[in-house]
């Protein structure tokens, strides 16, 4: 399979007729698709073939520049409105980032390939998570508040609290947001009682 990616893709998605009902696949909800080895395998750029090939949206999720490879693939699907990419950025401190996210690229290296991604007209989000309360809770207005965070379309970020916290939590992130970063009502949409929310822009 990890070799015959593109056919596998393909094969299933005229098995179960997914090419034909558009359901858009996602790539990086359980772990990173552009994994060290990816470089060498190629697995993922195979998938992302296999689904331009059927025109298929899709949506990726990843904290590696090892995507930027693949802007070829995703700029031509993004003329046809079939692809978003989300950047995971969990902390602007590189310290931070070694103890949470260790052998990953750098804050920096993620906000520059936010706009290295826009410029080639795919349409990008930036995903803060986890938030940990006493930990990263502080970074959220740092990090929208990146002038590379001008390139995105939205922006995620997931709570590690108790969903019954989560409401309490969202009216002070929004209140802050609205404040300080001149936010109005029009640009804050939370999903509420859940542990995630969604701030389109």
């Amino acid at each position: 399979f990890f070799f015959q990616a593109e056919a596998a893709i393909r094969d299933c998605l005229l098995s179960r007729g997914l090419g034909d009902v558009y359901k858009r696949q996602a790539l990086g909800t359980n772990t990173d698709p552009y994994q060290p080895g990816e470089k060498s395998l190629e697995v993922t750029r195979q998938l992302i073939v296999g689904l331009s090939e059927r025109n298929h949206p899709l949506t990726i999720v990843t904290k590696s520049t090892l995507i930027e490879r693949d802007l070829d693939l995703l700029a031509e699907l993004a003329t046809k409105n079939l692809v978003s990419v989300n950047v995971s950025i969990t902390t602007l401190s590189r310290t931070l980032k070694n103890q949470l996210e260790p052998r990953t690229a750098s804050p920096q290296a993620r906000l520059r390939l936010i706009e290295k991604i826009s410029a080639r007209g795919v349409p990008v989000g930036v995903l803060v998570a986890p938030i940990i309360p006493f930990i990263n809770d502080h970074e959220i207005e740092k990090i929208v508040a990146e002038e590379k965070i001008n390139y995105i379309d939205a922006i995620c970020y997931y709570c590690e609290i108790n969903s019954l916290e989560i409401e309490s939590v969202t009216k002070l992130i929004s209140k802050s947001l609205k404040e300080r970063l001149k936010w109005d009502a029009t640009r804050l949409n939370y999903m509420k009682k859940t542990t995630r929310a969604r701030l389109p822009l």
